[in-house]
């Protein structure tokens, strides 16, 4: 049995892959990309380092013990993580010494998503890059997100949080996309284009280059990248209270066409919708929410130009004919499983088609129909087994009718190397890729080209206050011996918590789970192995749970969306209520139930979606509701 893991996949062998965020930019482009979604931990969880998927080792990492924002998981669009910050005193912070214009990366951008809480009114630094004087910053206060910049000389009156400063009215438990796009220069006149949700709130002018401060406001080497408070540490009034989903940071200034489309990658993704080109619309309900990973190429004109992205997914689009001025070709996909499991919904003599399904966007800035002619598209299928070219059919809902066992099946696939798989001069208009039409790929021949990928998903969750559930499912597999759970509280020295037989061979769903009834108290780590019967191996990525305070109380599911359960002992539960996050009592407004002396029932249906508290006699606990 073959186990394979999903992930970014960044193709160096292949000219300009655009694999940054939308599409746009690679690893020697992306010096920080931070998305709370690539956080493996438990929901409500403290945060001590936020992982850089972009091109450089470093991480965004916790200041001080005791300023530990959280995750929150399934935050945004039902699916998306966040990091909640308390306003109190969280902060994150990027090492010492830390030049984010290292070398000749003077020209930037920025893409920030966040979510402001209910206080708006005081000073909430969301963002700051720079030193005490020097630098930039975003800020929300007197109903407003402001944004702030000083230049290499420092010559300008006024508080560096004034200081050439741009802002824009916002509303309290809203989402926002910011963009900062600076194309100056070292010594000479430059311009920081400024967007709020894709609207152009404002440029500052004449600011020289932005400078990055080496020693840090705090006295020692901690500044340039900061998620925090602003120039001094007790002033805690300028905590941020809210929500940050995704930075993106590039060391060059996106040109038009590139922005659109990485802002239209973030709304659809974070369901944020925009107040400018939103050009791709398949992310609405009433196109089927084809919302992730999303990417795109496009043109304003000659000098604002991107006709070459893959983004995070599997699907690269590139070459196209009659890329004209204003038009743009943005996709993106239904979550759906990457694998042939489709054996319905298909034409012949295709046998089996991908689960997911992508669907595109194609319009002019305009909002008037667009062709950009005609395409090479990729797929990467690195990692997906055996597969044979001519195996391999594009199918394309032709007539828009959802379905696609009434199309033609195209042929022509060609094997690039490593995985990759195009079909090229793919038409325009009638019979392909054009607005509004869903795509995917399938198989005539699942015997040789079964395009599976075994393990559907492996994951691990409190079963009671002593106790964890691991759960997983496969879809396919080859001669498979056993799978082994294995459970470390390191992450690092491992030991076997069961055994279970795998099926040798199969091509049908199979779902699987044990209880592990001693789990370490804390966090503990789990892992699955799977064996063949020639006794090869592989591992499945790691999942943390975390039962730290469970020895008292355990409260799940969470995030919920209307029931949750208590369990614990006689002394913490003679005491439960419910609170908002601003403190208030809301316990009348739902129906607490003490099912027997250890388990209570709260229905919490009545409440809004939001960050709520569970308090116990003795114990408070974070719980969302979606």
């Amino acid at each position: 049995m073959k186990i394979i893991l999903i992930s970014i996949t960044f193709l160096s062998f292949l000219t300009n892959a655009q694999t940054g965020p939308g599409g746009v930019g690679d690893l020697s482009t992306n010096r920080f990309w931070q998305n709370a979604s690539s956080i493996n931990q438990a929901n409500g969880s403290a945060i001590t380092t936020w992982f850089n998927d972009g091109g450089n080792s470093l991480n965004v990492s916790q200041l001080a013990s005791g300023l530990k924002p959280v995750l929150l998981t399934n935050s945004f669009n039902s699916i998306y993580s966040s990091i909640r910050f308390d306003g109190i005193n969280d902060r994150l912070i990027l090492p010492g010494n830390t030049d984010i214009n290292v070398g000749n990366f003077i020209h930037r951008s920025y893409f920030m998503v966040f979510r402001t809480n209910n206080d708006i009114i005081s000073r909430k630094i969301i963002f700051k890059e720079g030193g005490l004087t020097k630098g930039f910053n975003f800020y929300v206060y007197n109903d407003s997100l402001y944004c702030g910049a000083y230049n290499i000389t420092n010559n300008g009156p006024g508080s560096p949080w004034g200081f050439y400063s741009v802002k824009s009215k916002i509303d309290p438990n809203n989402s926002y996309i910011i963009s900062f796009v600076f194309s100056g220069d070292l010594n000479t006149t430059g311009t920081i284009s400024i967007y709020l949700n894709g609207s152009l709130i404002g440029t500052m002018n004449s600011v020289g280059r932005i400078y990055s401060h080496e020693i840090g406001q705090f006295g020692g080497s901690l500044d340039n990248l900061v998620f925090e408070n602003g120039p001094s540490s007790s002033v805690s009034s300028n905590y941020f209270d809210g929500e940050i989903a995704e930075f993106i940071h590039y060391n060059y200034a996106v040109n038009l066409a590139q922005r659109i489309i990485i802002q239209n990658y973030l709304s659809a993704k974070y369901d944020i919708p925009l107040d400018s080109d939103d050009l791709y619309n398949e992310d609405d309900p009433v196109a089927g929410n084809f919302d992730h990973e999303v990417a795109g190429i496009g043109r304003i004109d000659s000098l604002n130009l991107h006709n070459d992205a893959q983004g995070t997914g599997i699907v690269r689009i590139l070459n196209p004919s009659n890329l004209d001025d204003g038009e743009f070709l943005i996709w993106g996909h239904n979550n759906g499983v990457e694998q042939a499991i489709d054996f319905i919904d298909v034409p012949s003599p295709v046998q089996a088609r991908f689960e997911r399904v992508w669907r595109a966007s194609e319009y002019t800035t305009s909002f008037s129909s667009a062709n950009v002619g005609v395409i090479d598209i990729r797929f990467d299928l690195s990692g997906l087994g055996s597969i044979t070219a001519s195996d391999l059919r594009l199918l394309i809902d032709d007539d828009n009718d959802g379905f696609f066992n009434d199309e033609t099946p195209i042929a022509g696939a060609v094997h690039l190397g490593a995985g990759i798989y195009e079909w090229q001069n793919l038409t325009g208009g009638v019979g392909g890729i054009r607005n509004s039409r869903r795509f995917t790929i399938g198989t005539i021949n699942t015997t040789l080209t079964p395009l599976p990928i075994d393990l559907i998903y492996f994951k691990a969750s409190p079963q009671n206050i002593s106790s964890v559930k691991v759960q997983w499912q496969t879809s396919h597999e080859e001669n498979n011996d056993f799978f082994t759970v294995e459970r470390s509280q390191n992450g690092t020295d491992w030991e076997i918590v069961t055994t279970v037989d795998g099926a040798d061979n199969s091509n049908t769903l199979l779902s699987y789970s044990i209880i592990d009834n001693s789990p370490f108290y804390g966090v503990s780590y789990y892992r699955l192995k799977q064996t063949d019967f020639n006794g090869g191996f592989k591992y499945s990525q790691l999942k943390s749970v975390d039962l730290t305070n469970t020895k008292n109380i355990l409260i799940y599911p969470n995030p919920t969306n209307n029931l949750i359960y208590i369990d614990g002992d006689n002394f913490e539960l003679s005491e439960v209520k419910v609170f908002n996050s601003l403190g208030q009592d809301i316990s009348s407004i739902t129906t607490i139930s003490y099912l027997n002396d250890s388990k209570v029932k709260v229905d919490l249906s009545n409440l809004t979606k939001g960050i709520y508290y569970i308090k116990t006699n003795t114990i408070s606990k974070l719980i969302e509701v979606f």
